[in-house]
């Protein structure tokens, strides 16, 4: 029998895909499944930890890409983790899974049943003496600012999925000044004004932009998008060619791949996040962690 544990973001109603995912699963002779409800934020990360220990074959996690960030961190934490790791979309953005496919429920079951995965890599992420990691992208500058404004606006207004980042897209435009950064990679180095910088293992984020056409999860590289003194006005001009996946030709918009890169901000207060998640700020590290783990997919 396979076990597998399925950690729930319990803040998220299901959708009929979710819902006939899990309960496909259940019904399958072939797998054994057990169940584990988040009760606030990070603690998917526990729940994933724990999951590794108890030996279960594959965790799946059931919500968008923050639940997904914790998860993956959680597994993380075990040095000697064999667990498999999937996922069932059920959040608002599902940027990671665009890199995966549409969601079909029965090929899902398929697949958990016939051990299906491939190892993909993961960044790794060193902020301020603490270390995450990303599943997909790991971003600074008007993205951590947007990503910070969000979750201030979660706690003090109680609202959240599309209209909330849509708020806080609009709050960061008139709000976001550009920090001066020095950004160094084994490739190139950067010194000036940037507006948004991401380091990506996925293609897509802000709920459909495909800031790196080119990515692919086993590449070995981390491939980095970087907007330099870009205005906010010329950022908006180019939305709709970068939601349709193709590169903007800018010379201050810079494509690359390398296996390291740093970024120091100086005094700025330079905001750092991770597959949508906000991680603190300061002067972060990314680092490039190949075939990290095992997705079902």
């Amino acid at each position: 029998m396979i076990q597998v544990k399925f950690i729930v973001n319990s803040t998220c109603k299901l959708s009929k895909k979710a819902k006939l995912a899990i309960q496909l699963c259940c019904e399958n002779e072939f797998l054994t499944c057990t169940f584990s409800r988040t009760n606030g934020p990070k603690h998917a990360i526990d729940l994933a930890k724990k999951a590794v220990v108890d030996g279960s074959d594959v965790i799946v996690a059931v919500g968008g890409d923050g639940t997904c960030n914790e998860v993956v961190n959680g597994m993380m934490k075990e040095v000697k983790c064999s667990s498999k790791f999937a996922i069932i979309p059920n959040g608002t953005g599902n940027d990671f899974h665009r890199m995966i496919g549409e969601f079909d429920p029965e090929q899902f079951v398929t697949k958990l049943v016939n051990r299906q995965s491939n190892h993909i890599d993961l960044i790794q992420v060193n902020l301020n003496h603490d270390m995450r990691f990303a599943l997909n992208i790991a971003g600074c500058g008007f993205d951590g600012y947007v990503v910070n404004l969000l979750d201030k606006q979660r706690e003090k207004w109680k609202i959240g999925g599309k209209i909330s980042y849509a708020f806080a897209i609009l709050r960061a435009f008139f709000l976001f000044k550009k920090s001066k950064l020095s950004i160094k990679t084994d490739a190139f180095d950067y010194d000036g004004k940037a507006l948004l910088i991401v380091a990506c293992n996925g293609s897509t984020f802000g709920h459909g932009l495909v800031v790196y056409p080119e990515a692919r999860l086993n590449s070995g590289k981390i491939g980095v998008t970087l907007f330099g003194n870009v205005s906010l006005w010329d950022y908006i001009k180019y939305l709709r060619r970068i939601k349709k996946g193709i590169k903007i030709k800018h010379p201050e918009v810079h494509y690359l791949e390398t296996d390291e890169m740093s970024i120091n901000a100086g005094k700025s207060n330079l905001f750092v996040e991770c597959d949508g998640e906000l991680i603190s700020s300061g002067n972060p590290e990314f680092k490039i962690v190949p075939r990290a783990i095992q997705l079902v997919y």
